[in-house]
Formats: C-alpha cells, sequence, structure tokens
C-alpha cells in the first residue's frame, strides 16, 4: 500500500512532523507557522525539518532547522514499536 500524498493534492496539518519526500532523499519534516511580518514574500507556513522523539503516545517536536526543503509528496509518522 502506497502511503504517499502528493503535496500539490492535499497539504499535512500544520505544526505535525511528518516524513517528507523530496528529489532523493526522505526525512522528517513539517509545516511551520511564520508571522506574515517575517516572512512578507511566502504564505504564512514553511517548511521546515525537525527531529522528533516518542513520548509514549505520540510523536513530539525535538528540535525545529530550517533548511528551506522543497518536498513533492509526504506521508503520515506511524507510532513507535513497543519497548
Amino acid at each position: 500500500m502506497n502511503t504517499w500524498i502528493e503535496i500539490r493534492t492535499r497539504l499535512p496539518e500544520r505544526e505535525k512532523p511528518v516524513w517528507l519526500f523530496e528529489k532523493d532523499r526522505v526525512f522528517i519534516g513539517l509545516r511551520v507557522d511564520v508571522p506574515e511580518e517575517d516572512e512578507p514574500w511566502s504564505e504564512d507556513w514553511r517548511w521546515a525539518e525537525c527531529y522528533v522523539f516518542w513520548d509514549g503516545e505520540k510523536w513530539t517536536i525535538d528540535d525545529v532547522f530550517f533548511t528551506d526543503p522543497n518536498p513533492t509528496h509526504w506521508a503520515p509518522l506511524t507510532p513507535a514499536p513497543p519497548a
């Protein structure tokens, strides 16, 4: 079953970590809200890469860094395996 979703078809929820596919790499990233005064040339969000950890119930964002990725597809993160 293919779980990859084209970004031009549907965007993931904001501030929710997902798998992102860009050209020849896969990484965890998210849509981050950006105040309009900080990025007047863009929409009110942008892509960012992130590190996440499993808190026992959900993936929690540990660190976000802006590398200006340009992903074409995304997929939801599955829960972590049992410890």
